[in-house]
């Protein structure tokens, strides 16, 4: 069995306990896959901090975060295909197509990722799917610390917890 969890630890005040929470309910064979932002990442894409967050980890916080849960951990990134894609989508995240964005509808606010893609400009529409993005486990240090997200394979919980 495996319990899968993206982007809801960053979100929770008490991580530990949510990590406790779901080793009660692993089977002793069982598996945790758990995705987040990854900080080092994300300070590049937007430099403050993001309010709902209480926690944003990089990969080295949640690689020891887990190996005091469990025996065998392996970190893996999570990253764009297109580095044009990933590239217009960190400068949308960080505001800078907001002028650009404001000729053609002036009235509206830029968010990242909206729905609403008619108020972009053609260079700006793209779209998305799981054929965009990538995870490679066990990359080289620079590959993890640069890629927008941390995943994380977890395996056989400590016993003596």
């Amino acid at each position: 069995m495996a319990i899968v969890s993206f982007d809801v630890i960053e979100h929770l005040e008490k991580y530990e306990e949510y990590v406790e929470n779901i080793l009660k309910l692993l089977k002793p064979d069982g598996m945790l896959i758990i995705g987040c932002p990854n900080r080092l990442e994300l300070f590049n894409w937007n430099k403050e901090w993001n309010p709902f967050h209480f926690q944003e980890f990089s990969p080295y916080q949640m690689k020891r975060l887990l190996t005091k849960y469990f025996d065998e951990v392996k970190m893996g990134g999570q990253d764009f295909v297109s580095q044009d894609k990933r590239e217009i989508l960190r400068k949308m995240n960080l505001g800078l197509y907001r002028e650009e964005i404001r000729k053609k509808r002036p009235f509206f606010l830029i968010r990242p990722f909206v729905n609403k893609r008619n108020y972009l400009p053609e260079h700006l529409k793209i779209k998305l799917s799981h054929e965009d993005i990538s995870i490679k486990m066990e990359p080289g240090e620079d590959i993890l610390n640069k890629s927008f997200g941390i995943v994380a394979v977890a395996k056989q919980p400590k016993a003596n917890l």
